[in-house]
């Protein structure tokens, strides 16, 4: 085996797991560029953006991710662009004031499908539709849904989505992938331009095509240099198995066990960030009241440690417990999980 036939066969994985994510969120093959993370995804979309002084981007920066905010906070400093961050109302992101808060001068809104925070749903479909109406570009950080959480990007009204795979996508660290809608991407000049962004046909990559260039169609336009070949070997075959499973019986799996984790530990009087369950419960569960207490941080931290002692995979975010359900989770642990609880309860 040749060093050109390997990296032929590297350059023919990474348009594969193209394509298979694209069919994954209901997308166009060229309308998916790849990258490392979600961060450097969201940093691609805000600096391709044309902003002039006094235009404006919006956020709900108490649930939203930092990276998103730092982002925005850079264009801010450089091009002098307003950044409104709307207030979250019980946890979660209002809808109606995210809408209001757009004006002639709003160019993008931000807002996670699921935020890592809460783990409740947004209801992006309708901020899509909004933004849609007025000319604005739609972004949603898709971290903490795609792969466990059905996604149709055209039906959510959704015009830009970034996603890592070392989450739910269930492949390794160091790849990611950002849609952009065709009608959005092809109106957008990339704030890097490296060989893999533009369209030299047949060329090598080594060759140059003169002064002149034509980016790639769509999102491949974003692309910029050589890819995580080792880690799109290993998502793809993640890919095909959500892609085999189906991400809408994935959806109705995580949700029934979030449901029935959510009930059980109500019905034990321990407080949940979203309330009784409802369609704003996402398959991530969490645990702490207001300002991020159960009865004390101490506490919480208590039981933290003894659900991580007896092997019990969660985590501690702002101050809360955080639980997470994949297509390989079964009511089994859920059932052992609220028996270790309740057992720790007695003993306090």
């Amino acid at each position: 085996m040749n060093g050109d036939f390997e990296k032929d066969a590297a350059g023919a994985t990474i348009e594969s797991i193209r394509a298979k994510f694209a069919t994954l969120i209901r997308a166009g093959s060229d309308e998916i560029a790849i990258v490392k993370n979600v961060s450097e995804a969201v940093n691609i979309v805000i600096a391709s953006l044309f902003w002039r002084v006094g235009d404006n981007a919006i956020i709900c920066a108490d649930v939203d991710h930092p990276n998103c905010i730092y982002a925005l906070y850079n264009v801010r400093d450089r091009y002098g662009v307003e950044i409104r961050s709307v207030p979250a109302r019980n946890y979660r992101i209002p809808v109606d004031e995210v809408i209001a808060a757009i004006n002639e001068r709003t160019r993008l809104v931000i807002a996670p499908s699921v935020p890592f925070s809460t783990g409740l749903r947004t209801d992006v479909k309708t901020i899509g539709a909004a933004c849609r109406d007025r000319g604005v570009l739609f972004f949603v950080d898709g971290a903490q849904s795609v792969g466990a959480l059905d996604m149709d990007v055209d039906a959510e009204n959704i015009d830009a989505l970034a996603v890592a795979s070392s989450k739910y996508l269930c492949g390794p660290h160091g790849l990611g992938f950002l849609y952009v809608r065709r009608r959005w991407a092809d109106q957008m000049q990339p704030a890097y331009l490296a060989r893999y962004s533009i369209d030299l046909a047949s060329l090598h990559e080594g060759e140059s095509g003169g002064e002149r260039y034509q980016l790639k169609t769509a999102a491949k336009r974003f692309d910029i240099g050589s890819y995580n070949y080792a880690a799109a070997s290993a998502v793809e075959v993640s890919l095909d198995l959500l892609l085999a499973c189906g991400t809408r019986t994935i959806e109705r799996h995580v949700l029934a066990l979030s449901h029935r984790f959510a009930d059980e530990l109500h019905a034990m009087g321990l407080p949940l960030l979203a309330g009784q369950t409802g369609p704003h419960l996402s398959q991530v569960v969490l645990v702490g009241g207001p300002g991020g207490a159960y009865d004390s941080a101490r506490r919480l931290d208590r039981l933290y440690q003894h659900l991580r002692s007896s092997r019990v995979k969660l985590s501690l975010r702002r101050g809360r417990l955080r639980f997470s359900f994949h297509f390989y989770n079964i009511e089994q642990e859920i059932e052992d999980t609220v028996s270790l609880i309740r057992g720790w309860a007695r003993q306090q």
